[in-house]
């Protein structure tokens, strides 16, 4: 079963360079990036965020970047990925972003499943791990729902527009992952 036909009405696809435009917009709203830490604190240009999708799309960055969209791919909802992947122990990283028009609609959830699948499934990954600012009340929520066990906390460890923010850990193994889906 591909990636589309679980929930037809959301897909992941690659990111491209094209999708610079929506990507810069979220990455350049205070409200959205208020839960991503330092590395969003400046606003970003369209030219930089355009090269960094382009790097990511043609490989010469790891991990895989995802756009989630609606099943015909005409309405952007935000960006899903897997970094910092770990090959030897087969790990990675979960990213999940929403537009603020996307949110509060399932859309994450379903992102989440769909990017869930394609780690342990495809790319056979036996852990997927997440962190997010302990804040982040609906992504805290959305981890747990989701069956990520929750391994630590960094304590005052991600700088945000408000100041040190703890950050805490979430991780799922592959066994677990199978166990949920049957």
């Amino acid at each position: 079963m591909s990636l589309t036909e679980a929930f037809p009405e959301i897909c992941l696809r690659p990111a491209v360079p094209s999708d610079a435009e929506n990507v810069a917009k979220w990455m350049n709203d205070p409200e959205t990036t208020k839960y991503l830490g330092y590395g969003f604190l400046k606003p970003r240009r369209l030219e930089d965020v355009r090269e960094e999708l382009r790097m990511q799309y043609e490989g010469e960055l790891t991990g895989r970047s995802f756009a989630i969209v609606n099943g015909e791919k005409t309405e952007y909802f935000g960006q899903a990925g897997l970094i910092l992947p770990d090959e030897r122990a087969k790990t990675a990283e979960i990213t999940l972003v929403l537009t603020p028009e996307a949110r509060g609609k399932g859309i994450g959830k379903r992102a989440l499943e769909l990017l869930l699948r394609f780690g342990f499934c495809e790319c056979g990954y036996q852990k997927l791990c997440a962190r997010c600012l302990s804040v982040n009340a609906k992504a805290l929520k959305l981890f747990e729902s989701a069956g990520f066990t929750r391994e630590g906390v960094l304590r005052r460890h991600m700088r945000t527009a408000e100041g040190l923010t703890d950050v805490v850990l979430y991780g799922m193994l592959r066994e677990e992952y199978e166990k949920q889906v049957g």
